[in-house]
């Protein structure tokens, strides 16, 4: 008989993501919430009108040795009263660049640490709101620049499937708390190796990038990449990356537009207008085998965040482990009043809810869409599509 896999599913309501983009932010569609009832929406209470983004999230400057209290408005729109954990959270840079959240039980090592809510759990009743206060203590040597935490908000009822697939769903929100400690600072992006490789997702044409910020700022990179090989090959690329967070390294894979063949190959990689300040990072690479190109005609437009008033851009993230390891599906949850298609199966789902996925590394079994999310950085499935890759991802 087949294990029984158990699925833990952390949904985040990233009300960060969406503000942040403004300034080095995460990638993502904006997105409503899942469902009336289902989840807390959490903001700053006191808004500070001299920051643009400030009903989103929070941004401080706070000096070492000193402290800055706030209260989080915790809201809950729906008709079911909620009970929820408060907890102080790390920010991350995720493995496609883009900020992301730690997980309540994970032990805190950044300015997650610094971040002390006043209670340490809340209910909330429908159609209300409750604030809570909280204090961030920067310690004295803190080194200057950003410093990214975030205060979640937790529901405490999960749901779960039954069968030979175990979904565990909990539901929670995160607000962003941006601590920057005044000094000298600036973003530095330090490129540490590069390789040509078949992307993960794909099996196409890629390039892996080993990188980190090496600097004291968040920052959105702009990447120049050349790449010369046999028979005169030559291919050059532009490229903008999402949020990076300072002392966070990480690889990343390109997708490549071209067939490669067996070879030599010279890749160029310039950060453009921070970090390098121009000056590229070159590096020779070998590759065995071929690889096969992925296929442009089937990428889809792009996912443009919807106009009008921001709302919280929603995370899914799911821990699959059974059998052969562990692997991190990052979705986000989106609904749209407008007409919008299914990027697998392309009907129309006007005023129904689609799931924007944002992360597809264990969705190899449907190519086109793990392309086209791999490019874009989100992509639209219905419900029956997202269900199908999630099974098929399990049975490979």
């Amino acid at each position: 008989m087949t294990p029984q896999r158990t699925v833990r599913i952390f949904l985040a309501a990233l009300a960060s993501l969406a503000a942040i983009a403004a300034a080095a932010s995460p990638r993502g569609a904006i997105a409503a919430a899942p469902a009336a009832g289902e989840v807390l929406s959490v903001s700053p209470a006191h808004p500070d009108p001299s920051v643009a983004t400030g009903r989103s999230y929070f941004v401080h400057s706070v000096a070492p040795g000193a402290t800055w209290s706030d209260e989080v408005a915790i809201a809950n729109p729906g008709s079911t009263t909620i009970h929820a954990w408060v907890d102080p959270v790390d920010g991350i840079t995720s493995i496609r660049t883009g900020a992301v959240y730690s997980a309540r039980a994970v032990h805190m090592t950044g300015a997650g640490a610094w971040v002390t809510p006043g209670v340490s759990s809340v209910t909330v009743a429908p159609h209300t709101q409750t604030l809570v206060p909280f204090t961030v203590s920067v310690p004295a040597g803190a080194f200057a620049g950003d410093h990214l935490a975030g205060i979640s908000v937790e529901s405490k009822q999960g749901s779960s499937s039954a069968g030979t697939l175990a979904i565990t769903t909990m539901l929670r929100s995160v607000v962003a708390v941006q601590v920057r400690v005044p000094g000298p600072a600036d973003f530095q992006l330090h490129v540490y190796g590069a390789t040509l490789r078949a992307v993960s997702t794909t099996g196409t044409s890629g390039i892996a990038l080993d990188m980190a910020d090496a600097g004291e700022l968040l920052g959105k990179p702009d990447l120049a990449i050349t790449l010369d090989g046999p028979a005169e090959y030559h291919r050059a690329q532009s490229l903008k990356l999402d949020t990076m967070l300072p002392g966070d390294r990480i690889t990343d894979e390109i997708l490549w537009p071209d067939a490669l063949a067996p070879g030599d190959y010279r890749l160029s990689v310039t950060e453009d207008g921070s970090g390098r300040h121009g000056v590229p990072f070159v590096t020779g690479a070998h590759l065995a085998s071929a690889l096969r190109p992925w296929a442009p005609g089937r990428v889809p437009a792009v996912v443009l965040p919807l106009p009008g008033p921001t709302v919280p851009a929603w995370v899914l993230v799911a821990s699959l482990t059974g059998g052969s390891g562990l692997a991190v599906l990052v979705v986000l949850m989106v609904a749209g009043a407008r007409q919008r298609r299914c990027l697998h199966c392309r009907r129309s789902h006007r005023r129904g809810r689609l799931i924007a996925v944002s992360e597809l590394d264990q969705m190899g079994c449907c190519v086109s869409c793990a392309v086209a999310v791999h490019n874009v950085g989100a992509g639209l499935l219905c419900h029956e599509c997202m269900r199908s890759h999630v099974h098929s991802a399990f049975a490979h």
